[in-house]
């Protein structure tokens, strides 16, 4: 298969959205303001963190190939890998980029927290709406972030980190989320995200709930019983889910042949790709890229 240079675009340019805040630890941090007003972008990938902030505008956004219109006060969230497009009007807004480095400065139990609960993007990405009062408290903590970052001292990247855990906490405990669900115990967030880690890893080689229990070490009745507590949705649904998603990416670069995208996928052959995307979303892969 030939090697990909879809994963490797992003949004902006190494100046803009890679952070400029960097010392020796490589932990990164943006705080960027915006008045864009018209707004088009490319289908691209994120490699970062970021919590976007949309005060005013219309349009619609597309994550990971889901669309969510546009409202004020409205917070979105990407983590790496997702997959965005936007097609709207941004009066104002204020993106807050950071690096997986970042997490590692905080407790194991905050950062995991962060990483596995508050950007999950299981089933639904995590879209909210914020009121006045919690936009206004949300304003205050961005400042003292900014403030932070202005500052320049040693242990800046700590002082960041922490602020960003207070952020997320305000809006996990007062926005209203698209994705809501009860606040699981470290224990389960650590087997929902071991389990979506093996899929990311181990998709070529099996499709089989009862694979990816053995390889993450747990049950596959605990495993089922603890994806349909958190999502809904069965270990098997969060498969073919993932399945989807990786086929939808890769046709989107338009460089891949069904045959090779099979392949990458783990099917025998293309016509059971063919059947298997058609089941799930109702077209085929090539009626798919059409609609690119």
């Amino acid at each position: 298969m030939r090697k990909s240079v879809f994963y490797k675009r992003i949004l902006h340019t190494k100046d803009g959205v890679i952070p400029q805040y960097c010392n020796k630890e490589g932990s990164y941090l943006k705080v960027i303001p915006h008045n864009n007003g018209n707004l088009g972008t490319e289908l691209h990938t994120h490699n970062f963190y970021l919590i976007l902030w949309i005060k005013k505008g219309q349009g619609t956004h597309s994550i990971n190939f889901q669309d969510f219109p546009i409202s004020d006060n409205q917070i979105l969230l990407f983590s790496p890998g997702d997959l965005h497009k936007a097609v709207c009007t941004n009066e104002e807004d204020i993106a807050i980029a950071f690096s997986d480095d970042l997490l590692n400065l905080l407790p194991f139990k905050i950062a995991d927290w962060i990483r596995y609960h508050v950007f999950c993007n299981i089933g639904t990405p995590p879209v909210a709406t914020i009121d006045d009062n919690i936009a206004e408290i949300l304003t205050k903590w961005i400042e003292v972030l900014k403030s932070v970052v202005e500052n320049q001292k040693d242990d800046i990247n700590y002082c960041t980190a922490a602020t960003i855990s207070v952020i997320l906490k305000v809006l996990k405990e007062h926005a209203s989320w698209k994705n809501d669900s009860m606040d699981f115990e470290h224990p389960k967030l650590k087997i929902i995200y071991d389990f979506k880690k093996s899929i990311e890893f181990n998709l070529k080689k099996s499709h089989s709930p009862a694979f990816y229990s053995i390889d993450i070490g747990v049950a596959e009745s605990k495993l089922s019983a603890i994806t349909k507590e958190t999502f809904g949705l069965s270990p098997k649904k969060i498969i073919n889910e993932e399945i989807i998603l990786k086929a939808k990416k890769l046709l989107a670069e338009k460089e891949f042949i069904i045959k090779e995208i099979s392949e990458e996928l783990g099917f025998a052959d293309a016509p059971h790709f063919v059947k298997f995307f058609k089941k799930e979303t109702g077209m085929t892969p090539s009626q798919f890229k059409e609609t690119l």
